[in-house]
């Protein structure tokens, strides 16, 4: 998530991470087979992010980011909020994504700003990350670190690897009322992801709704 450049430059780098980063998370959501029933026991708490209840309406979400000294940045052209400030005692880049129409808050990013150069820093940077979850929230509900042809880990190539999205490191939490997940981006940074679970499937309901009427 880095004290700050000039902004311009800044808004426009949040934005290219951001949406370097979106695609993992959501990619583990839907390759999963769901229990019902545990899922709705779940569900009934809210998941938090700084103390903060991820519910209602994003503006009121930002604000309560706002007292407790996140500044806003930028508005991206889909509507996510990017915000600055400090996560996991780093400077991060905040994204706070809404849902379609009523604009609920469901998800939230936090993104290291410093972007990693060696494969042996972030590899260690994100074991650290991810052993401190597990302290916290126990055993993930998925785990999973691979590279994809024509890379291996060893072969030198680490960084281009998850630079070209042909490696993955990535470790998903399921804890009362959503997911949390800890990754590496192609973007060369390690990120934070915390979704509501509700919320998400209402995000997916209003945004195939405008769909589902066309056709």
């Amino acid at each position: 998530m880095k004290r700050f450049f000039v902004l311009l430059s800044t808004c426009l780098l949040s934005q290219q991470i951001f949406a370097q980063s979106v695609g993992t998370f959501e990619q583990w959501q839907c390759s999963q087979e769901e229990d019902s029933t545990s899922n709705q026991s779940l569900q009934s708490a809210v998941i938090e992010f700084k103390g903060i209840p991820i519910t209602g309406h994003v503006d009121d979400f930002a604000a309560k980011l706002r007292a407790l000294g996140y500044t806003p940045l930028t508005v991206t052209d889909n509507g996510i909020i990017v915000m600055t400030g400090q996560f996991v005692n780093k400077d991060c880049f905040i994204y706070l994504s809404s849902t379609a129409k009523s604009k609920q808050i469901w998800k939230v990013s936090a993104v290291i700003e410093d972007r990693y150069t060696s494969w042996s820093s972030i590899k260690s940077d994100y074991h650290k990350y991810k052993d401190l979850y597990i302290k916290k929230y126990g055993q993930p509900a998925s785990d999973f670190h691979f590279f994809l042809s024509p890379y291996s880990e060893g072969d030198g190539c680490e960084m281009l690897a998850l630079q070209n999205d042909k490696c993955s490191y990535f470790t998903v939490f399921k804890v009362a009322g959503g997911l949390i997940g800890v990754s590496m981006f192609p973007s060369c940074s390690i990120g934070f992801q915390y979704e509501n679970e509700v919320n998400a499937d209402l995000h997916t309901t209003e945004s195939e709704s405008d769909i589902l009427n066309d056709i």
